[in-house]
Formats: structure tokens, sequence, C-alpha cells
């Protein structure tokens, strides 16, 4: 079999939050609302979450991913270092990873 050029076109809709595809009204999506790199797919409608709504960034306008030690400005931490929650109140107990998924609250031992 022979190969071909061609190239397959399908033509899509910015909305301002989400990206639509025109030929069949289906909508982009991040798998479970991940925010890793993760599979995207196309669902059947619209949906007010999250993992659906995109910025359309012009690529004179963005500034590539931020590389670790960096300060990632918009969220306020340096990518890629270890860092704890620390309460401001005094007894300075820190959020702390318990098991698989859940989170607690510890004190300090000095």
């Amino acid at each position: 079999m022979q190969g071909t050029n061609s190239r397959w076109w399908q033509l899509h809709k910015y909305d301002g939050e989400h990206l639509v595809n025109l030929q069949n009204g289906k909508c982009l999506d991040a798998k479970n609302s991940d925010t890793q790199n993760t599979a995207l797919y196309w669902i059947p409608k619209v949906k007010k979450r999250l993992s659906n709504k995109w910025d359309l960034t012009y690529v004179d306008e963005l500034k590539g991913e931020y590389k670790t030690g960096e300060l990632n400005k918009e969220y306020g931490w340096i990518v890629n270092k270890d860092f704890y929650i620390v309460s401001q109140m005094p007894s300075r107990r820190f959020l702390t990873k318990i098991g698989s998924y859940g989170v607690g609250i510890k004190t300090r031992y000095e």
C-alpha cells in the first residue's frame, strides 16, 4: 500500500472558554480534571467544569514552560522545589500527606 501526503482537517471554534469541534459539536476536555500531563478527549457537549475550559494564547505571547528552580509568578511557587504549607497560628502546624490521597495536619517537633 502506498502512503499519502493528505491531511484531515476539521473546523473548531473557540468561544472564550471552550474549544468546540464544529463538525460534531464535541468539546475538548482533560481526563479526570487532571492538572498533570494527561490524555485529552472530546466530550459530547460543553460542561461547566474547569477541565474543559481553555485560554487561547498566541505563540508570540507564550513565555514557554517554567523550568526547575524558576519562580512561577502566576502561582508564587518555585518549580520542582519541595515545600511545606505551615499555619500562621502560634503552633505552626503544617499540612502533610497521609496515605495515597489524604491530607492531614501535624505539629512540628523540634
